[in-house]
């Protein structure tokens, strides 16, 4: 993390996947995935009454990451993200300026393998128990965050 002028950009989230992970290639053979991570919220209405709010994050996930995550993570599973807050722009069809925020992953840890999920049978994909080491860094990997696949 880089610290300019006394501020900070880092989000940290426990959450779950949204859906099975979508591995894409940049033009120059970079892979990134874009998840989306549910994360729950218990309170209590005026009336008493339990309620439950969920919000969803974008995460964009790049190089060995996405990888890892291709390989040992599913819809359902609790992982661990920590990354920083990005908004990037562009032109629709209608030329229309869009903004959209997302979380770039800078570490990723899964929480909870595909065998101890609840969504156990969903899907059909065949994923691996993940190494002993379940966690990664962007530290390690080169990110060309420059060159999206969209």
């Amino acid at each position: 993390m880089h610290h300019k002028n006394g501020s900070f950009n880092q989000v940290i989230l426990i959450g779950r996947l949204g859906q099975d992970i979508e591995l894409k290639y940049t033009p120059n053979g970079t892979a990134v995935a874009t998840i989306s991570i549910a994360t729950s919220v218990g309170f209590k209405t005026s009336d008493r009454q339990n309620q439950e709010k969920t919000e969803w994050s974008r995460v964009v996930v790049w190089g060995k990451m996405s990888e890892y995550l291709d390989s040992y993570a599913k819809k359902g599973n609790r992982i661990h993200v920590v990354g920083r807050l990005e908004t990037r722009q562009w032109e629709d069809n209608n030329g229309t300026r869009r903004y959209m925020t997302e979380i770039q992953a800078e570490h990723i840890s899964i929480l909870e393998s595909s065998q101890s999920s609840t969504n156990n049978n969903q899907g059909n994909r065949s994923h691996q128990n993940p190494p002993s080491q379940t966690n990664y860094s962007q530290d390690n990997y080169d990110n060309d965050s420059d060159d999206l696949p969209f």
